[in-house]
C-alpha cells in the first residue's frame, strides 16, 4: 500500500504496546442499571441509560472494566501515551452491521486502533488528518501477527477500507460532532500524552 503523505504526517510507527487487558463489557439496557450501582460502589461514575444516547448507538457502546495504557513508538525517539480508565466508555470502530464481515468492530486486529481513534475524535489533541493517519498505522501494525491475515480480505486492504470510511465526509461531520458529546466524560476518564526520548 502507497504510504500517506501529507504536511503533518506522523512518522512511522516502531512499534504499539499495552499495559493492562481489552477488557470490556457491552451495553445492555436489561443489565445497565446494575452496572451503574457496581461502578458507583468503586466511585465512578457512568451516565444514566437516557444520557448514553450522548455517546452513540447504545448497542455499540462499551465500558472499560479495567485500567488500560496504550503506548505508540514512532521513529525519531517520539511518540504518544493514551491512558483508559475504568469507566472509560467507547464503540470501538463504530462498524456499521452490513461492513462487520469486512471489519469486525470486536476483531483484536483493529481494537487498540480504534480505542485510540474513538478518544481522538472525543478530544482534538491532532487534527483530523493525523487522527486518521494514527488510526490506519496502528491497525498496519498488525500485518504479519500470526492469524491477522486468515480472514478473507487481507490486514493492509482492511486497514486502507477502515481507513477511507473514517475519512469520509460522514466522517469528517462526526468529528465536529462527537467533541461536543464526548469530551467532558473522555477527559475525565483518559489522559493523552506526547513521548520523547527516554521516556519510559
Amino acid at each position: 500500500m502507497k504510504k500517506m503523505k501529507h504536511k503533518d504526517s506522523l512518522p512511522e510507527i516502531i512499534w504499539v504496546s499495552k499495559s493492562g487487558f481489552f477488557d470490556f463489557r457491552h451495553i445492555d439496557g436489561m443489565t445497565y442499571n446494575r452496572t451503574r450501582q457496581q461502578f458507583e460502589k468503586d466511585g465512578v461514575k457512568l451516565p444514566t441509560w437516557k444520557r448514553l444516547k450522548c455517546f452513540g448507538k447504545r448497542s455499540d457502546l462499551r465500558v472499560l472494566l479495567s485500567d488500560l495504557t496504550i503506548n505508540i513508538k514512532f521513529e525519531g525517539n517520539t511518540g504518544f501515551r493514551y491512558v483508559f480508565n475504568r469507566g472509560y466508555l467507547t464503540d470501538l470502530a463504530s462498524v456499521p452491521n452490513y461492513f462487520r464481515s469486512f471489519i469486525d468492530n470486536d476483531d483484536i486486529d483493529i481494537i487498540a486502533a480504534a480505542l485510540v481513534h474513538d478518544r481522538n475524535f472525543s478530544v482534538h489533541r491532532l487534527g483530523f488528518r493525523q487522527t486518521n493517519e494514527l488510526f490506519y498505522k496502528m491497525f498496519l501494525t498488525r500485518d504479519g501477527v500470526p492469524g491477522s491475515n486468515d480472514k478473507w480480505l487481507s490486514l493492509p486492504i482492511r486497514a486502507r477500507l477502515a481507513w477511507a470510511a473514517v475519512s469520509s465526509p460522514v466522517g469528517r461531520l462526526l468529528w465536529k460532532r462527537i467533541q461536543k458529546r464526548r469530551y467532558a466524560r473522555a477527559t475525565n476518564t483518559s489522559r493523552f500524552s506526547r513521548l520523547t526520548h527516554g521516556t519510559k
